[in-house]
């Protein structure tokens, strides 16, 4: 028996939830031990999608020093640099044969509220620096962030 996972929406569907995973926890048990896991969840896969087409913007339209040279940077850099700076912190770890790695957060690891403060984080930085968002990544910001300012 492969993982199983029950997700809650509302009050109501907690105990008919829990009385699902009862029975599948039964089931496992019989097979010898297992795990079970209750947290909150994290980043939908719709929201990392959602996620790239503002970097790619940023990547293609801004330089930013890297070993002393400004110089363009993937998407993927990008999103190194600016998880840690989302949330303010700084956290360097020596490199294997020297130098230093920088260690962003983790945005997998996200709750749905905070990657939508990602999304605006990331509008913003590249607002202040003048870059012209795409097509793309208008409309997926406006989905992202006007459900919030409207409740």
């Amino acid at each position: 028996m492969g993982e199983q996972v029950f997700t809650v929406t509302s009050v109501t569907e907690v105990r008919p939830m829990f009385e699902r995973a009862w029975a599948a926890a039964r089931a496992m048990a019989k097979a010898g031990s297992f795990e079970l896991v209750l947290r909150l969840p994290t980043r939908l896969a719709v929201q990392n999608r959602k996620m790239w087409p503002m970097l790619r913007d940023i990547a293609d339209q801004l330089h930013w020093p890297v070993n002393g040279k400004l110089q363009r940077m993937k998407p993927e850099d990008w999103k190194d640099v600016l998880t840690a700076a989302f949330k303010q912190e700084t956290r360097i770890a020596e490199g294997v044969n020297g130098g230093h790695v920088f260690l962003g957060l983790r945005t997998k690891e996200m709750s749905r509220k905070t990657f939508a403060e990602w999304i605006e984080f990331l509008h913003w930085f590249g607002t202040d620096r003048g870059v012209k968002f795409s097509a793309p990544s208008k409309t997926l910001y406006r989905e992202i962030t006007e459900p919030r300012r409207a409740a």
